[in-house]
């Protein structure tokens, strides 16, 4: 599983590289994962940590297409269980705010939990991109997401930080 989605995220990015218009950026980083549904939810899953990788494929001078893997392991409790995992591939649009480094973002996608099912994810984002050198930022999001399809539409606040490189096409 692990290499499938692996293989198909570069193939994404290899792809998208060649036909965006804007340029193209990567960010990997930590992540931190938190349940903030019901007392229910929070009662089964604790506090979780793991990474984040996301490629921007610029479509506009402000805006830009996202591709996003999230990855968690989190503590389980009150569960046959003691540890499990959360992955998340979501697909989404992001855009600038009037060229500062203020952004918004929503996305959608899978998420599962494990060796389990998958289950439809939508979500939203705003953060800010610290700028480091000429091509490259490091940026702090909080990112807001509802696993929906669940009992009880199960709902994740992640907090993540990538350190992100950009990539512009010479214009020929």
């Amino acid at each position: 599983m692990k290499k499938l989605l692996f293989v198909s995220f570069l193939g994404i990015f290899i792809s998208s590289y060649t036909f965006s218009q804007k340029g193209l950026s990567v960010g990997v980083g930590p992540s931190l994962g938190f349940p903030v549904s019901n007392s229910n939810f929070s009662y089964y899953f604790k506090n979780g940590v793991g990474g984040s990788l996301q490629a921007n494929f610029g479509v506009s001078k402000l805006g830009s297409i996202t591709a996003n893997v999230l990855f968690i392991s989190i503590g389980a409790k009150h569960l046959p269980v003691t540890k499990t995992s959360l992955t998340m591939i979501k697909m989404g649009y992001r855009t600038s705010f009037l060229n500062s480094n203020f952004f918004v973002g929503a996305d959608a996608g899978l998420a599962r939990y494990g060796s389990g099912t998958s289950h439809f994810v939508i979500g939203g984002t705003a953060g800010y991109s610290f700028k480091v050198s000429k091509a490259s930022y490091i940026e702090v999001f909080p990112s807001y997401s509802q696993i929906v399809g669940t009992g009880n539409n199960r709902m994740w606040l992640t907090a993540n930080f990538l350190y992100r490189v950009s990539f512009k096409k010479k214009n020929k």
